[in-house]
């Protein structure tokens, strides 16, 4: 994908919630570990996370939640 704002191309990974606060952290890449396919059993495990695009020039994160 390339990003809206400089034309650069973004990498492509996912947003991981961390413990019980509002921290996120990104991970490049497709998920590789998967414990359960139950959504709320792998969010109790993994935590919370969602497909998204980064782009290191202009440090922008594009979420696309549909």
């Amino acid at each position: 994908m390339k990003c809206p704002y400089c034309e650069r191309k973004m990498r492509e990974g996912q947003l991981h919630a961390v413990g019980s606060g509002p921290a996120l952290v990104w991970k490049d890449g497709e998920e590789t570990l998967r414990l359960n396919t139950d959504p709320d059993m792998v969010a109790r495990t993994l935590g919370d996370r969602i497909a998204a695009y980064r782009c290191d020039h202009c440090k922008k994160i594009i979420v696309n939640y549909e």
